[in-house]
Formats: structure tokens, C-alpha cells, sequence
């Protein structure tokens, strides 16, 4: 499945002809309006219920995000065994029919929570893409009719249709008129026939099956927003790929840091099979995309530009007390000197960047990029020449890359800057890795088996007109046998290496490699006439004795955030974190409204390190200063958990049949990673059913049963850490792994240190948040 940046997205929009694109929006697109996500209205359903049967206010869980509301609410539904599993496909139409029992209540709470919403920036941002043309058709699986009033909040004359099985009629609208067009596929909140249950799910009408089918079959889809959960879209969406639909692609839009639906992600692997366009994209948000998308037409709309500006669409940094620096402070910036404002452009037969690359490979002095159907390249003329003569349609000239482009996003031109140094590096003996990543094969030292190199990762960048190259001292791993490494394990060594590396070690390495950059005293990078060279001299701000050759940045400092470890004070406030702990205590210490008096843990572990947890749990109750000198202006003394908690921390003993379980470690060594967590899970089975007797569950895994913790390699991936949690979370149950590596006592080990870890996260798992940022003056809080 072929993956995109969001820089790939946005420069191929820029490119395609007008009213080539349509989009599906589904319910993560309305959130910042103040819609609620399929998800979200979930939860809402679940504490309905839960607050009517148990005769309690819905007040009490007032936010449904948190962790512990909703595994109260999970275990009490999952108790009943009258609801579907959490996270079924089933739970969305099961709860709303089981809350809602005849259609017209449903519509009635489907209209009150899309009733006077107001289009937040993405969907004015869209309104001005269908004003301009630029998109014609749209589809939405929403309830809401935010689309229309993004566009309408703009033009309020813009004409502007809507296709649903809902309106009378609408299905017999004309989709080649000149009047843009919404296709509704869940029907129209405003009339009668909602379709917002698995019923009427199961398939859309054949009229507007039909009508999705058209709309997208020339053209290229974004989707936005939605899950892919709906088996009567995807199935229409399938149909369309496989009848060789769908020409410009179809881009899938995901949150960043998410995974897609099984559904989702099977449809995205046939269809990047069956169109090399197509791709997923990880994007920060819906108003992000559509605001970035609207810069590509380069016009202006007050209703949009104004938004922007306003401090509600911008996250304020939590910083008070901003003044200038005067110390001498040393970025890893250097600003260009000289920078190329055009190149050769030509029209060749090349339609991808694929069979552009094909022709590169045979050349070390020539890069390329395509962009509005020309290739555009640094090199010399007749190299160029003698390269793509076969599929050249157009003289070689040299042309100004397009106006303001510094500004905008033309991917294409940083394209060729990097792909610049990326020759001029290697020329010079690096080696080029991951993207935009280069090691020194003459820098290296062997540790543990594996060889870590010096590498550097360089960045590109635009601040006002000025283009800034920006590296950042990193490391390159590999086996010294030669064997692949694990993708996860090669991140940890790369971690722990530059955890180590403080002030003076990373001023040192930028001077290392600003050497290692420069050829004959100059940073900067050729190819026949085409220079990209920068200032050898970082930016630096402040100090004393400075010389008028080096390149200044004013530089500013501001206080560290601050914590409020209160709802109601907001006096109740510090820096530290932990300090803020021990002065005020945790800022929720109500499970649901009733006071916990004790966190009680529950215990799975090896038969024969029963005493080894036990002593571990144990500390908590102790006092234990770190012996870190890093670490001593951070991290206080750790004062025991309950004088820090005002809880007492109830550990198990062994003899308790009911919390403490174990098993035969023996046994347990004769297993692979699998099996090892199936035999868990018939532990965590048995424990489910007292879930009421604990709040966590702790599980040991022993230094000796570490190499069962994963299996990832080219067959296989699994992750015993993550499918506990998956499990525990399915059983209702809240899951703490320890490790033997922080159990057992150890001069690299600082029990304070660890100690805090631990408590912090039993805590927060076991009752609520233990701090909210501070508001400053002139922001609203952040949650």
C-alpha cells in the first residue's frame, strides 16, 4: 500500500483540472464544527443507558474520553451480555436501536446534534473550492448539512444541490449540469428517512448507487473523515476500483498516529494495486488539509484568511513570561546564500515520477522532477539531452520556476534542492539512508553486536523569503553479521544514544558535520551551473564579542508551562510536575463521583518471582531519593504513594486466591511468544470474572521470559505487550506490565526514578488525570 506525504497530496491537487476531484467526507470531518463522531455518539448512547438503569446523573461522566468512565460503563454493559463486544461494527446501530426504539426518536436526536451548527475552517475552505470550481461533487455518509453552509457563508447565492434518497425528487437531478453537487448516501437529517441503523445501512438505494457510480468513475476520489465501516459504501466504492474506475485515484486521509479499519485498509491495498495513484496520507486534521488545499488556488477570501488569523485556529503555546535572550544561544540553522530560481524545463512522454527516476539511475550529475506535465531539471543542457531524447516533445529551455513559489507549497522545486545535496553528498562519501538521511561509513563503532554510525539528517525550509537548511546529528545501526535488524529495536539503540548526548556533544557534532558538509570551504552543492549554497556559519543570538560575519537570530526564553493541580484553584499551580504532586496532590480523586479510598492491584506472575513483584509493589509505599545527577533538579524525592496520592496502595499477598495468580516458569520456557500469551489469557479470563475485587492488573514478565515479548520479522509481527492490553481492554480489565529489567535491583536503576514511573501510571489508570496545563491570560484552556 503505497504511502503519501501530505506535501505529495496537496502539489498533485494543485495540478489536476478542475472538477477532476470529488471527495467523501464522513463524520471526522464535523468534529471542530461540534459534530460528534460516530465514535463519540457511541459513548454518548453507552452513558445514556448506563445513568438511566443505575438512576445516576449523566453530570457524573461528563468527559466520555477519559479511560476510566468508560471502562466503569464497558464492564457494567459487558456484565448484562444484551450488547455487542466493544468495538463491534454491530455497536453503533445495536445502541442507537436500544436507546431509541422507533425511527422518529432517532431522527429527533440525530437533528439535535447537527441542528445550528456553524462551518468551521475546513468547510469554509471547501465552500471556496466548489465556489471556484475547483470541486464539483462531493459525498458524505454525514447527517449534517455543513457543506452547503460553508459554501453559503461565502456566496450566499451560490447555487448548490443535493442528491438523497431523502429528498423527493432529487434522485432524478441532473448530475451534468453546471451546478455543484452533494450526494447524501446516509439520507437528509431534514426529512424523514434517516438511514442511521444496520437495516437500513445494509445497501444503498440502486438510484444512488448509481449516482456515486458516475459521479466518480472519470474522476479521482479524497476521502476524509470516514472509517469505511459501511458495507453498502465500500461495496459501491469496490465496484468503481475493479470496473477500472476512478482514473485519478483515490486518495485515504488518516489521523496521524491511527491505523485504518480492517475494511479500510483492505480496499486501499486493491485499489493501490490497481492505480499506482493511489495512496493513504497521514493528516493533522480536516481543517489542516482543506486549508492547505485552498492555498493552491493563491486566492483570498476574508471569511477564510481572517479565521485563519484568529488564536481559536491556531494552538497557543502554554508559555508565559516571554523575554528576550541575551546568553549566547547556537541553532543548527544556516541560511542560503544562493539558491537556483529556475531550471531546464521540457515536455517529454514521462507521465510519473516512477519513469522519471528509471531515466535518473543512469545519470549521478542530473536531477529531475515533473510538474504541470514538464520535467524540470539541474544538469547540463546535452546531458540532458542525450538522456531523455526518446521522449522528448519539446525543446530544452530554461525556464523561472513559477512566481512566489518560496511561499507555496511547489513541492517539485524542494524536490530538486534536496535531490541536489543528496548527489553532492554522496559524491563526498556519504551514504544516503531513509529519507533525506546520510551516515559516514568512516565514523563508526561496534557495540553489542551491531555497528552505530554517525549519520545527520537534513531539512529544508522556507521562514519569510530566506531558505534554511536545518541538520540534526542522528545515528545509522546495523548488524556487524550483516543480518537485518528489527525496525523497533534499531530505534531503541538510536534512542538511548541520543538521550546521552547533551549541550556541548551536540554543539560538537553540528561542528563535526558542518565539516563533514563542506567541500573546498564551502557549503554548497553544484551541479554544472546550478548552486545551492549556504552560509558555513550556524545562526546564533546573543553573547558577547561577536563578529559581524556571523548570521544573528534574536532569540527569546520563556517560563516553563505550568500545571494547575486543581478544578476549582487555579492558584494551585507549579512547574514541576511531581513537586506539584506532592504540594497538592492529584487534580481528580473521584472514580465517578465516589471516593476511592485505596487502588487495589491484582497480580499474574511466574510462580517462581512470586516474592520478586511483591517486594517490586512493595516500594511504593517507601521513600527512595534518586541518585541520578541529571535527573535531581526534576525529580524529587519520591515520598511514598500514599502521602503523595492521599490513597493507600492495596498489594495483594501471595496467598490470595482471588488476586494473586501464578504460574510455572518452567513451563513458560519451553514456549514461543504466542503461546506464551494465549497461556496468559486463560489467567486474565478467571480474573475477569471478580473484576470488582481490583482496580489494575499487574503482569511480571521476568528478565528471563524477555525474548517472548515480540516476534516481528518478514512473516510475522506480534507484540505481547500490546496484545495484553488489547485483551485486558476487551475483559474490562486496566493492565500494568512491569518488567524484570526495573524490578530487580541494579546500579543502572534509580528506584526514585522508577518508582515515579510507576505510581504516576497506576494512578491515572486507576482513577483519573493527575494535572491540567494552566490557563494563561488571553487563552482559553487547552484539553
Amino acid at each position: 500500500m503505497k504511502k503519501y506525504t501530505i506535501s505529495n497530496v496537496i502539489s498533485s491537487f494543485s495540478v489536476k483540472p478542475n472538477e477532476s476531484i470529488s471527495m467523501l467526507l464522513g463524520a471526522g470531518a464535523s468534529i471542530s464544527s461540534g459534530i460528534m463522531s460516530g465514535g463519540q455518539m457511541v459513548w454518548d448512547f453507552k452513558r445514556k443507558i448506563y445513568c438511566i438503569e443505575n438512576r445516576i446523573s449523566e453530570t457524573a461522566f461528563p468527559d466520555m474520553s477519559k479511560e476510566t468512565a468508560q471502562r466503569e460503563i464497558q464492564t457494567y454493559l459487558d456484565a448484562t451480555r444484551e450488547h455487542p463486544s466493544l468495538y463491534s461494527r454491530e455497536e453503533y446501530s445495536h445502541y442507537f436501536e436500544y436507546l431509541f426504539g422507533n425511527k422518529r426518536d432517532r431522527d429527533l436526536y440525530i437533528q439535535s446534534k447537527v441542528k445550528n451548527v456553524t462551518p468551521y475552517l475546513g468547510y469554509l475552505c471547501l465552500g471556496a473550492l466548489i465556489i471556484e470550481g475547483r470541486i464539483k461533487f462531493l459525498n458524505t455518509t454525514n447527517f449534517d448539512d455543513l457543506i452547503k453552509a460553508g459554501v453559503y457563508a461565502i456566496d450566499a447565492g451560490h447555487s448548490i444541490k443535493t442528491i438523497s434518497s431523502a429528498i423527493e425528487n432529487s434522485v432524478g437531478f441532473n448530475l451534468n449540469d453546471d451546478i455543484p453537487t452533494i450526494l447524501k448516501l446516509h439520507g437528509d437529517y431534514l426529512v424523514d428517512h434517516l438511514k442511521n441503523t444496520s437495516e437500513e445501512l445494509q445497501a444503498l438505494e440502486n438510484s444512488i448507487n448509481l449516482k456515486l457510480q458516475d459521479v466518480l468513475h472519470e474522476r479521482g476520489l479524497i476521502v476524509i473523515g470516514y472509517a469505511g465501516n459501511d458495507n453498502s459504501v465500500m461495496t459501491v466504492l469496490e465496484k468503481i476500483v475493479n470496473q477500472n474506475g476512478l482514473p485519478y485515484g483515490i486518495i485515504w486521509c488518516k489521523p496521524k498516529n491511527t491505523v485504518l479499519s480492517e475494511r479500510a485498509e483492505n480496499f486501499m491495498e486493491f485499489a493501490c494495486s490497481a492505480n499506482e495513484q493511489s495512496g493513504v496520507v497521514d493528516i493533522d486534521s480536516f481543517d489542516d488539509l482543506m486549508y492547505r488545499l485552498y492555498l493552491t488556488m493563491g486566492k483570498s477570501y476574508k471569511e477564510i484568511d481572517e479565521r485563519w488569523k484568529n488564536p481559536d485556529c491556531i494552538k497557543p503555546i502554554l508559555f508565559g513570561g516571554l523575554r528576550k535572550r541575551n546568553v549566547f544561544t547556537k541553532t543548527n540553522t544556516f541560511e542560503a546564500l544562493k539558491y537556483p530560481e529556475e531550471s531546464y524545463a521540457f515536455e517529454t512522454t514521462i507521465t510519473s515520477w516512477k519513469e522519471l527516476r528509471s531515466y535518473l539511475n543512469h545519470s549521478g550529475k542530473l536531477v529531475a522532477a515533473l510538474f504541470k506535465g514538464k520535467v524540470w531539471a539541474f544538469g547540463d543542457k546535452e546531458e540532458i539531452q542525450n538522456i531523455f531524447e526518446k521522449v522528448l516533445k519539446s525543446d530544452i529551455e530554461m525556464q523561472k520556476f513559477p512566481e512566489d513559489w518560496i511561499q507555496k507549497d511547489y513541492s517539485f522545486v524542494w524536490s530538486l534542492y534536496y535531490d541536489l545535496i543528496k548527489v553532492g553528498l554522496i559524491s563526498q562519501g556519504l551514504i544516503c539512508f531513509g529519507r533525506n538521511k546520510f551516515f559516514d561509513p568512516k565514523e563508526s563503532k561496534k557495540e553489542n553486536g551491531n555497528i552505530i554510525y554517525d549519520a545527520v539528517e537534513v531539512f529544508l525550509s522556507c521562514v519569510g523569503k530566506k531558505i534554511l537548511l536545518t541538520i540534526l546529528p542522528t545515528f545509522y545501526i546495523e548488524k556487524d553479521n550483516g543480518q537485518p535488524i528489527d525496525k523497533l529495536h534499531k530505534q531503541r539503540i538510536i534512542n538511548f544514544h541520543s538521550s546521552k548526548l547533551y549541550n556541548l556533544d551536540v554543539s560538537q557534532r553540528i561542528n563535526d558535520w558542518t565539516k563533514r558538509l563542506c567541500f573546498n570551504k564551502e557549503l554548497a552543492f553544484r551541479i554544472a551551473g546550478f548552486l545551492l549554497e549556504f552560509n558555513k556559519i550556524v545562526y546564533t543570538g546573543g553573547g558577547v564579542g561577536r563578529k559581524e560575519s556571523w548570521p544573528e537570530i534574536q532569540c527569546f526564553q520563556c517560563e516553563e508551562p505550568k500545571m494547575c493541580f486543581s478544578i476549582d484553584d487555579d492558584s494551585k499551580v507549579a512547574i514541576n510536575q511531581l513537586k506539584g504532586l506532592i504540594n497538592y496532590g492529584p487534580i481528580e480523586y473521584l472514580k465517578n463521583g465516589t471516593i476511592l479510598n485505596s487502588i487495589k492491584l491484582a497480580a499474574l506472575t511466574p510462580a517462581q518471582t512470586q516474592q520478586e513483584i511483591v517486594a517490586h509493589l512493595e516500594k511504593l509505599k517507601q521513600q527512595y531519593v534518586t541518585n541520578l545527577k541529571q535527573e535531581r533538579y526534576f525529580l524529587p524525592e519520591y515520598l511514598g504513594f500514599e502521602k503523595i496520592f492521599g490513597k493507600d496502595i492495596d498489594i495483594p499477598s501471595i496467598n490470595d486466591n482471588v488476586r494473586f495468580m501464578s504460574y510455572n516458569l518452567d513451563v513458560v520456557l519451553k514456549l514461543d511468544a504466542i503461546n506464551f500469551f494465549k497461556g496468559l489469557t486463560r489467567y486474565i479470563n478467571v480474573l475477569a470474572k471478580n473484576l470488582m475485587s481490583f482496580d489494575i492488573l499487574i503482569i511480571y514478565i521476568p528478565s528471563c521470559l524477555a525474548h517472548l515479548r515480540e516476534i516481528k520479522n518478514e512473516s510475522a509481527y506480534f507484540d505481547l505487550h500490546d496484545s495484553l492490553k488489547l485483551y485486558c481492554a476487551d475483559k474490562g480489565i486496566v493492565v500494568q506490565l512491569i518488567e524484570g529489567k526495573s524490578a530487580i535491583p541494579d546500579k543502572n536503576n534509580d528506584t526514585a526514578k522508577i518508582m515515579w514511573g510507576l505510581s504516576t501510571g497506576l494512578y491515572s489508570k486507576a482513577v483519573g488525570r493527575l494535572w491540567k496545563p494552566a490557563v494563561y491570560p488571553g487563552f482559553s484552556e487547552l484539553t
